[in-house]
């Protein structure tokens, strides 16, 4: 019960993450390349007890068409790299419980079965800089990878039903990418599908709900 549109709104809105990711202290993006790559530096914890700041480079491949899926594949950058595309990288800082921890490799897969049902698979490795046991780690990482994906859910149900929210003033104000980038990529994929879908909103959006 998910629609198709807003799942991929969630996780665009890179900046608006802690909105509903707990513990996200910040969220920046760093650089953006096109419509599918980007650099971008985030921190989550508690303050005063666990802090981990990140730099981490994504890029995205469609490839609804063919394989009905969005794959996502990203990694931190080498932590002697200063630039990326012309972009200044932060550099390390390490304080009193806080430290950068790095991503050593993310791939991620989006398909999309339904108008409002999809399945993701996420692999990532992440090293926290924590003198915890590996198999420790592993046992709280998937348990917090499964906790993303349903407040993940959550969200794009709440973006569907609220016309005033921060992700819908988002997609009205970027309309280079959401109306003239995805939406003509949306329509083309749930024709090529068969899917049928109610008349657009007065935003010029896909219904709340996009089955018939």
């Amino acid at each position: 019960s998910v629609d198709i549109y807003y799942t991929v709104a969630v996780i665009r809105e890179v900046v608006l993450f802690g909105e509903w990711v707990p513990f996200m202290r910040w969220v920046e993006i760093v650089k953006q390349v096109h419509f599918s790559r980007l650099c971008t530096h985030f921190a989550v914890g508690v303050r005063g007890i666990l802090v981990r700041d990140c730099l981490l480079r994504v890029a995205a491949c469609n490839s609804a068409l063919s394989e009905g899926a969005l794959y996502f594949a990203g990694e931190s950058p080498p932590e002697d790299l200063a630039t990326w595309h012309d972009a200044d990288l932060p550099p390390r800082r390490r304080a009193f419980a806080f430290d950068r921890m790095r991503v050593l490799a993310l791939n991620a897969r989006i398909d999309f079965l339904a108008p409002d049902a999809q399945r993701c698979k996420i692999i990532v490795a992440v090293d926290l800089r924590l003198a915890i046991p590996r198999s420790l780690l592993d046992f709280f990482l998937k348990r917090l990878v499964g906790i993303f994906l349903v407040l993940w859910r959550r969200q794009a149900r709440a973006v569907a039903a609220n016309p005033d929210c921060e992700h819908r003033r988002a997609i009205d104000t970027d309309t280079e990418f959401y109306r003239d980038f995805l939406y003509p990529k949306f329509l083309d994929f749930v024709q090529a599908r068969g899917w049928h879908l109610e008349t657009k909103d007065e935003a010029g959006l896909p219904p709340a709900s996009a089955r018939d």
